[in-house]
């Protein structure tokens, strides 16, 4: 894919993020800037009760429902889907 064409898509991704899920669902922008700020695509529990606090369970509850973030079985953890990784600037290898 060219160079062009890679920053058209991410910046086509970070207007979806700001226009459309920040104003859509605006109570829940400080809890999705707090992925960006924490840096890694896979967390764990540990991480998002040291993120979140004691009512973790709730907001990421809220984060999958508006499909920010998923619960993956096979490793207990839960990922930043990938259609929002560019727009919180979280690499891969986080």
């Amino acid at each position: 894919m060219c160079l062009v064409c890679l920053k058209k898509a991410h910046t086509n991704i970070v207007i979806k993020l700001e226009k459309d899920i920040f104003n859509e669902f605006p109570r829940e922008q400080d809890n999705i800037k707090k992925l960006s700020k924490e840096g890694k695509i896979k967390l764990t529990k540990a991480d998002l009760l040291r993120i979140y606090g004691k009512n973790w369970e709730d907001i990421i509850s809220t984060l999958i429902r508006i499909g920010i973030i998923r619960f993956v079985k096979d490793s207990n953890t839960y990922r930043v889907e990938f259609i929002f990784r560019p727009a919180l600037g979280l690499a891969y290898s986080s």
